[in-house]
């Protein structure tokens, strides 16, 4: 049961890139291994054929002579063969090797009656036969009667070399499409072995196996391709990382420092008032300095908050917008209620 070319071309495409330039480098190498070994076995298929027609012409034309002239029939070549018919089929004179066999069939016979020429080969190239021939057949008149004079020729010399060439042609075809594939596969792996090497960087980066904030990708300084190109954007995207980093480490250091000052202040002013009585003017004293203090804190909260928004509206501004649902949402406020002291 043979599979849709869609489920194929899916499995294809689901191959690793370096199967796949193996794959298609071995096909084409395969297709024009096939055009080259098919063009080289035609040419040499014609010039075979065309000694052997003229081989087989010249015979013809001896017989067609020893025929008209009523002279005995010349042996030719080597591995030649004759026959001579009258217009009914019976044979006239033939070699010893054919001479219980029909070479012509009624209806060739009947043509070359006609004075059509009869051109046939008897046996195929594949498999490998006994006998085989090519014979030409025609019309010649002696003595007011006419003949039928077929010569033939063996092809066990012409086909042997075609077989041997076929072999030939399949043995040095098989060993090209290997080393192709080999070296296609060679060349493959070099040359996506630096975007193996960035990506188990960059793996090893957001894993956080290699916390150095000058993590770099080895990128080659003496040539300037494709893969190269693509070693440098991903080092100054690492660089733009590492530095949105150190922001980051340092604006959370500057907020706590911030934030830990005023927390301190009020818990020194709760201990100190804690400590001992006070009168009804130094609580409210006491008071109005946490309140001053908490204050403080909230701006402090409020401009963290306020740098949040604006971060994550510069984000948003390259997202596409929001949908009705969101935007129609009422927005919340970010600064808490402010609780006013009340004097004692």
């Amino acid at each position: 049961m043979t599979r849709p070319p869609g489920r194929l071309l899916t499995r294809f495409q689901r191959l690793p890139v370096v199967d796949r330039l193996v794959l298609a480098v071995a096909l084409a190498m395969a297709l024009v291994l096939t055009g080259a070994a098919g063009l080289v076995y035609w040419r040499v298929e014609i010039a075979l054929d065309s000694q052997l027609d003229e081989d087989l012409a010249a015979y013809q034309q001896t017989l067609d002579r020893a025929v008209r002239s009523g002279q005995d029939l010349p042996a030719g070549p080597n591995g030649s063969l004759r026959q001579v018919l009258d217009t009914d089929g019976r044979v006239l004179s033939s070699s010893t090797a054919v001479r219980d066999q029909r070479l012509l069939t009624p209806a060739e016979r009947a043509a070359a009656a006609d004075g059509a020429v009869v051109r046939r080969d008897i046996g195929a190239l594949l498999p490998i036969t006994d006998g085989t021939l090519r014979l030409r057949a025609q019309r010649v008149t002696t003595d007011g009667q006419s003949r039928i004079v077929i010569a033939a020729v063996q092809r066990g010399h012409r086909d042997e070399a075609l077989r041997e060439l076929l072999a030939q042609l399949a043995f040095a075809s098989g060993l090209t499409l290997l080393a192709a594939s080999y070296v296609g596969y060679r060349t493959a792996r070099a040359a996506l072995r630096p975007v193996e090497r960035y990506r188990v960087g960059a793996a090893a980066l957001a894993d956080g196996a290699d916390a150095s904030p000058g993590l770099r990708l080895e990128v080659p300084t003496d040539r300037d391709d494709e893969i190269t190109r693509l070693g440098h954007t991903l080092n100054r995207m690492l660089g733009r990382l590492a530095a949105s980093a150190a922001r980051e480490h340092q604006f959370i250091a500057d907020a706590s420092h911030e934030l830990r000052t005023p927390l301190t202040l009020m818990r020194a002013e709760l201990d100190v008032a804690l400590h001992r009585p006070r009168t009804a003017e130094e609580l409210t004293e006491t008071l109005r300095s946490v309140d001053a203090e908490a204050r403080r804190l909230v701006t402090l909260a409020n401009a963290l908050l306020d740098l949040d928004s604006s971060a994550a509206a510069n984000v948003s501004s390259a997202s596409p917008p929001p949908s009705s649902a969101s935007s129609t949402t009422p927005a919340r406020s970010t600064e808490p209620p402010r609780n006013e002291t009340a004097a004692p």
